[in-house]
């Protein structure tokens, strides 16, 4: 009785810190730069061997009050699994935008992957380093990310649950005015999930991006629907 009382605990303390700057955030919104949009993503996991894995995402996002296409994410890696809930990784991301003309983002990225199961609920931590190659800029952008996840089922075949997750970015270099040292911007996301077969899980729900502008112009705070596909082959 003591553990799970002492694990719901620290569950629900973990969805307080999770989702506390989603509040104060939306309340500074409203006077400064705002956008509403769609993004929508597919994510691909398949087996090599017994200890590589191979990824891919593709990640169309639709912006300006979802009313035109914006960056499309499409992102490939490969997995070393150094434990069965730990994995190291090694990934491209090519990123085309049409806002209002076409460019294109390049970027290498490397991340260390860890999965935590408890008696109520699952937890991933990723922390990834990217090297992004930006048009205009002379030198690469380096940029570290962690990202936390909480995978909540509400019953115990799993087929539906309660999601959360937090991202946090941070420029290592300042590579262009607008991409300067320090912090880049931080998504937090509320959503629900359901699993629809053994290899497939479907989730949609409301995310909050607040993005630093190290320029005199106020802050980007994006209001997004997400809805994320996960296919398990």
């Amino acid at each position: 009785m003591s553990c799970r009382i002492s694990c719901r605990t620290r569950y629900l303390a973990s969805l307080a810190l999770l989702f506390t700057p989603l509040f104060s955030g939306v309340s500074h919104a409203q006077t400064d730069n705002v956008d509403f949009q769609t993004w929508h993503m597919l994510m691909i996991n398949r087996p090599i061997s017994p200890q590589f894995r191979g990824y891919f995402e593709i990640q169309p996002r639709i912006i300006n009050d979802s009313d035109r296409v914006g960056p499309v994410l499409i992102r490939p890696a490969i997995g070393y699994n150094l434990r069965p809930n730990v994995s190291l990784w090694l990934g491209y991301a090519y990123i085309p935008t049409y806002n209002p003309n076409r460019s294109d983002e390049n970027r290498l990225f490397q991340q260390l992957l860890v999965t935590s199961k408890y008696p109520r609920f699952d937890l991933i931590n990723r922390t990834r380093l990217e090297e992004r190659f930006l048009p205009g800029a002379d030198d690469p952008s380096l940029r570290f990310r962690h990202f936390i996840r909480i995978f909540y089922p509400l019953d115990k075949t799993r087929k539906w649950s309660l999601v959360g997750q937090e991202e946090i970015f941070f420029n290592l270099n300042s590579a262009t005015p607008n991409l300067q040292r320090g912090y880049d911007q931080n998504r937090i996301f509320a959503g629900v999930g359901y699993t629809l077969s053994k290899s497939t899980r479907f989730e949609i729900g409301y995310q909050y991006v607040h993005v630093r502008v190290p320029t005199a112009a106020p802050d980007r705070h994006l209001h997004t629907i997400l809805t994320m596909w996960h296919v398990n082959l």
